[in-house]
């Protein structure tokens, strides 16, 4: 179950550094009130949360 968390949030992590505003717009309403930056730190927050299962070695 961990396992399959942590791909969850690292490939939403990876949506979300890696896609447009305005692609990302039709799934994700809200990032329309905030600035890209803070949608791209998001982003790498979730994937790193999601990587870490994979650097502890579980």
């Amino acid at each position: 179950m961990q396992s399959l968390l942590a791909v969850a949030f690292a490939a939403s992590g990876v949506v979300k550094t890696t896609k447009f505003r305005e692609q990302l717009r039709s799934q994700l309403p809200w990032v329309s009130d905030v600035p890209a930056a803070v949608v791209r730190l998001i982003g790498l927050a979730e994937f790193t949360a999601g990587d870490q299962r994979r650097l502890s070695g579980g």
